[in-house]
């Protein structure tokens, strides 16, 4: 899906485009706090906002139980198939 690939491309990774991608990539070497959860939750809140094929509905971004993992529930519109998904994202952390 093309929402996994710019969430998973470094931001200034793509040739011609120092825009597109997130620091989610990067993220995942930094403590697991409120902070990161945030900057998370906003990284994926913009992606979804750059595809107009889709619209958010709905995005839970929590700490996983372990303490090195945070998954995102992310519930969305397709556009032009009028169509709800649900993806589940398990983006897992360096443990300290």
């Amino acid at each position: 899906m093309d929402l996994l690939n710019h969430i998973f491309t470094r931001r200034g990774e793509r040739v011609m485009m120092p825009r597109f991608g997130t620091i989610i990539p990067d993220l995942v070497f930094e403590p697991l706090d409120t902070e990161t959860i945030d900057q998370v939750e906003s990284e994926l809140r913009t992606v979804i906002d750059y595809d107009p094929r889709v619209e958010l509905l709905d995005l839970t971004v929590s700490e996983n139980p372990d303490g090195n993992a945070v998954t995102a529930a992310i519930r969305i519109r397709c556009v032009e198939l009028n169509t709800v998904e649900l993806m589940n994202l398990n983006i897992e952390f360096e443990a300290t």
